[in-house]
């Protein structure tokens, strides 16, 4: 075997183990891709669950306010007090008040942790994105790599062969006997200068 033929040999073994790489960039990056949507996921749900703390916060409140209010109602009519005018009913008052501001802090928070999971779940597609992206980016580069060093190794291979045709040698006269000439049927000057005649 030639040693063109051994490096044109080689080239291939090269430009095949570029494709394999290329591939398994690919292949890291999807990985990776995969990954991010996981924990995105993972991020998702504990976001969805601190949304639903806060909810039942929230309900805690509700029903916080909904005993006082009961307790602040039966103590009033107990004492033959109208429970929803004076002195009762400003307490009752400033119960809702305050519940209400409790419930509203529980619901921004339900809605800012709801918010998260929307914030977390696109930026994973995102970046998730970039890593497919950037895997087929890798592949098509390695590819075209490959392809590029096989073509030059197969020009350089190339290169030991001839690649203009092969011209048959002009003839060569003896120095005095004059040369050849023809006019299609008579040839001047073969051999020693005579004349020959073409049938």
């Amino acid at each position: 075997m030639s040693m063109a033929a051994v490096s044109m040999l080689g080239s291939v073994v090269k430009a095949v183990g570029a494709m394999r790489a290329a591939s398994a960039q690919q292949a890291m990056y999807e990985a990776q891709a995969a990954q991010t949507m996981v924990q995105a996921r993972s991020n998702v749900i504990k976001s969805r669950a601190e949304a639903l703390k806060y909810k039942q916060e929230g309900v805690k409140t509700l029903d916080k306010i909904r005993k006082t209010i009961a307790t602040v109602s039966a103590r009033g009519a107990a004492g033959s007090i109208d429970p929803f005018s004076g002195s009762t009913g400003n307490l009752q008052v400033n119960i809702f008040d305050q519940g209400f501001l409790d419930f509203s802090i529980n619901k921004d928070n339900t809605n800012i942790a709801r918010e998260n999971m929307t914030i977390i779940q696109k930026s994973a597609e995102y970046q998730a994105g970039i890593y497919r992206q950037a895997g087929k980016n890798a592949k098509a580069a390695g590819m075209f790599g490959a392809v590029t060093s096989l073509a030059m190794s197969g020009a350089k291979f190339a290169q030991g062969f001839p690649t203009t045709p092969v011209t048959p040698a002009t003839p060569v006269t003896p120095a005095g006997f004059g040369g050849t000439f023809s006019n299609g049927n008579v040839t001047w000057g073969t051999g020693y200068g005579g004349l020959t005649t073409r049938t």
